[in-house]
């Protein structure tokens, strides 16, 4: 007989709650020393109360009935326990699949901390469904029994421990392998297409590029031609860059690591808005969901962009929070973005990925300028004629998209073997998401397309959207409105408020931001969008308007298309012997060496005869009043904001020779981008300010009276 006082001497304290097969040893082993079952749950109570581990769980209380009265509760230790079946401890579970885990695979992680286990081929996201599928299946096989949800955590612990010591850039779908490009098609193997200049090869990694996730699809390959992915486009009303622009957005959303634009489709009902975004995902990155609605979570579009390579956002509503496209420009740029760990509540995760964004909406998006920086906007056309079923469109689709991937794929070594000429011959001239341009312009060429198609189509589509985005922007309807019949505008910005508000008028005052602050803030972000409509925003010191604080600027920036450049091809310079040093019978043709300043006449000395012809361009163009020879030399003020004035952008400058004043300001351009006027006028400059440029026009030195 146990005597009632010293009964709960005979109870631990150190219990594991937690796994139900030790509690259960536990139990009877209290039952052989004869402690009732009423004293025993009396204890676990109190145990629980004294290590703050909250209410009994009733699993715990079903498994002491099932020792004490003999009641046999299958879910009472967990599932797959039956009558008469012990399974193994769960500690010895875990040990069991963390040592075949380690026998037979390799554990590595990606950039942003997510784990993986690497074996035949196959990558498989310690967090997923798969992974536990795959150890549970592993533990069954050799067992005949299932392992338990501790069992499986403890490996997955353990896995994610080892991952984090291993980092490799893992892609998804799509991935590099230094000069390789490797395409997944998700097939059981593991194989994979590695590309280079060189052709393109089948292989089975060691360890894999890229991460498979699940509702992804195998990408099948078929040999195909252009005549496939034009008789796909055929559903659509397209215009015929539109179609260029779809074609080079497709085959440069087979380039990994690269800032892709963001790809914009609108248009009304019947326009055909969903089945193309469905397209483009289905041909690229195939997953059973082919449109995804846009939650304005961050955390949901981080799972998306860890899941997915190309991320299709159905029916966007226009108006679109800030963080949410911050959030969407940073994926396109691989710009890193905080959210929450994906699998918890407490942790943090930074997310560095680049992604493919697809948006469609029925009206024109009043996105941030930001994020249409970021674009390629498209406007559909209703179709309204040959309109097909849903399901003829998706069968349309599943038929064609094998071929139009194997002809991407199989073009891809050229187009590489096109980026360097394509880049080089474009250099200067890129708008934002430049690789992408490039990229999608040599695959449009290794198409067949003419050169140049894809980037002209491009840039206007972008003019495009900059004036749809004036219509529709009250700040730049006031401020072209202020501009209008005044070349600049200089005051505090409460003053530019009141005249904007002038300008829209008491009953639009409540489009304009309500202070001055605001408008700052709200100019700031419309700045690349104004100077593309031929506006420069900037902060000046005027003493007479604020001698304390700068003030804000608007200039008119001149019209750089006042003619074109007659120097032949690209890359071929036009005959610099023209340029000479002044009228001077000894001046000699400038030097050609970069960065030369050639033979420099001192301007205050009387006997070097300057160009004095009195021709209004070189007197408008250098800021020289040709009446009053004292401004015969400018300040290097003078001489920048000429430089300005014409379009040259000046990337710096510097004093080079302090005792002549002798000044050189880098252009951003080379001769064969300027027109001629830009290139009568830098003729026009050497001779007045006795000067010289290098053989490129990239370097451009001339005297002044004295320094600023």
């Amino acid at each position: 007989m146990i005597d009632n006082d010293n009964r709960h001497n005979n109870l631990s304290s150190n219990v594991d709650y937690s796994d139900h097969y030790k509690f259960r040893d536990y139990v009877e082993g209290k039952k052989e020393k004869g402690v009732p079952i009423d004293s025993l749950k009396s204890h676990i109570r109190k145990d629980h109360a004294d290590r703050k581990l909250g209410v009994v769980e009733p699993a715990l209380f079903n498994i002491i009935d099932t020792v004490y009265r003999g009641k046999i509760d299958p879910e009472a230790l967990d599932k797959g326990a039956s009558e008469g079946t012990r399974r193994q401890p769960k500690d010895n579970q875990g040990t069991a699949l963390w040592g075949h885990l380690k026998e037979n695979g390799k554990f590595i992680s990606d950039r942003t901390g997510n784990g993986f286990f690497a074996i035949g081929g196959i990558l498989y996201p310690l967090n997923g469904e798969s992974f536990s599928d795959y150890l549970s299946s592993l533990f069954y096989e050799e067992t005949g029994t299932i392992p338990g949800r501790d069992a499986i955590n403890q490996a997955r612990s353990m896995a994610g421990f080892e991952a984090r010591k291993n980092e490799l850039n893992i892609g998804v779908r799509v991935a590099r392998n230094g000069d390789k490009i490797i395409y997944d098609p998700i097939e059981s193997d593991g194989s994979v297409f590695e590309i280079t200049g060189a052709g393109i090869n089948r292989i089975v990694p060691e360890i894999p590029f890229t991460a498979r996730f699940k509702g992804m699809q195998d990408a099948k390959i078929e040999a195909g031609t252009l005549s496939d992915l034009l008789s796909l486009l055929e559903l659509w009303n397209f215009t015929e860059n539109q179609k260029v622009l779809i074609a080079g957005y497709i085959g440069a959303a087979f380039i990994p690591d690269i800032p892709h634009a963001i790809l914009v489709i609108i248009g009304p009902h019947g326009a055909g808005k969903s089945s193309l975004t469905s397209a483009i995902k289905t041909i690229v990155d195939p997953n059973v969901l082919a449109r995804q609605s846009l939650k304005k979570d961050d955390r949901d579009i981080a799972i998306a962009a860890l899941h997915s390579w190309v991320i299709p956002f159905d029916n966007v509503n226009s108006v679109m929070p800030q963080y949410v496209s911050d959030a969407l420009c940073r994926l396109t740029t691989g710009e890193g973005f905080r959210t929450r760990q994906l699998y918890t509540d407490s942790d943090e995760v930074i997310l560095s990925l680049k992604r493919i964004i697809i948006i469609n909406a029925i009206n024109e998006p009043n996105y941030a300028p930001d994020f249409l920086d970021r674009a390629l906007t498209l406007s559909l056309r209703a179709i309204v004629s040959s309109r097909k079923t849903e399901l003829q469109i998706e069968n349309l689709i599943t038929r064609l998209s094998p071929r139009i991937r194997g002809y991407m794929l199989k073009i891809i070594p050229s187009a590489i073997a096109m980026y360097q000429n394509t880049a080089k011959e474009y250099e200067g001239k890129l708008p934002r998401m430049a690789d992408f341009v490039i990229w999608a312009e040599s695959m449009c060429r290794a198409m067949g397309f003419p050169d140049g198609r894809f980037f002209a189509a491009f840039k206007e589509a972008q003019e495009q959207e900059i004036k749809d985005t004036a219509q529709n922007d009250t700040v730049i309807v006031a401020i072209e409105g202020l501009m209008s019949g005044r070349e600049q505008w200089r005051g505090k910005m409460q003053e530019l408020l009141n005249q904007l508000i002038v300008m829209v008028g008491e009953g639009n005052r409540k489009q304009l931001p309500t202070d001055y602050r605001k408008l700052g803030r709200k100019l700031k972000e419309l700045e690349p969008t104004l100077r593309a409509l031929g506006f420069e925003i900037r902060d000046v010191y005027d003493a007479e308007i604020d001698p304390k604080h700068p003030v804000k600027e608007i200039t008119k920036i001149p019209d750089p298309k006042h003619g074109e450049s007659d120097t032949g091809n690209p890359g071929k310079l036009g005959d610099l012997t023209k340029y000479r040093l002044g009228n001077h019978p000894e001046s000699t043709p400038m030097k050609n060496d970069k960065d030369s300043i050639g033979e420099l006449s001192d301007p205050l000395k009387s006997d070097v005869q300057s160009d004095t012809t009195d021709t209004p361009i070189k007197n408008r163009m250098l800021g020289v009043d040709a009446k009053n020879s004292s401004q015969e030399y400018a300040s290097v003020e003078t001489v920048l904001k000429a430089l300005k004035d014409w379009n040259f952008e000046v990337m710096e400058y510097d004093n080079v020779m302090y005792s002549s004043g002798t000044w050189k300001a880098k252009l951003k351009g080379r001769l064969d981008s300027y027109t001629k006027e830009q290139q009568d006028f830098l003729n026009g400059f050497i001779v007045k300010f006795a000067g010289s440029i290098n053989a490129d026009f990239t370097w451009i030195h001339f005297n002044v009276r004295s320094r600023p």
